[in-house]
């Protein structure tokens, strides 16, 4: 009785609840605190301590891609780019004003403020992760 009273009276009302709680102030928020706290770092290492602790978790040499993503993942990112192409709209003005500049020889500080894409409406199929079984260590775009 439970799920139906649910499914009758809540569940059409989900969608809505959740752009409303998605879209709002106090939960990007809280969001924004949580992954300042969360992403900060821990204390510094030097470059060759942080280089030995990847080559001793990571292989140098990865030789099977199709095990991590001959799965929903290739589906998902493909669907993402897919429907970001499609849209052919964003506005990077707010994260790019956060960048440092950088240096570009021979010009010393370059600073971004605004990357314009046209035209990618007309990508109609764009594959990001693609594996092929027979060559398992390759892995295209």
């Amino acid at each position: 009785n439970c799920v139906l009273l649910f499914n009758s009276v809540y569940e059409p009302l989900l969608p809505g609840a959740i752009r409303r709680l998605a879209g709002s102030e106090a939960v990007r928020q809280t969001m924004n605190d949580a992954s300042r706290r969360l992403l900060q770092p821990g204390h510094c290492v030097d470059a060759q301590e942080a280089a030995r602790s990847v080559r001793d978790a990571i292989p140098e040499l990865f030789g099977d891609w199709p095990s991590i993503f001959d799965n929903v993942l290739t589906q998902w990112v493909d669907n993402v780019v897919s429907g970001f192409m499609q849209q052919n709209a964003s506005d990077t003005r707010q994260g790019l004003s956060c960048m440092p500049p950088f240096d570009l020889p021979p010009i010393e500080s370059v600073n971004l403020r605004e990357i314009v894409t046209s035209g990618t409406n007309h990508v109609s199929n764009l594959q990001v992760l693609s594996t092929d079984r027979s060559r398992p260590s390759s892995l295209g775009m």
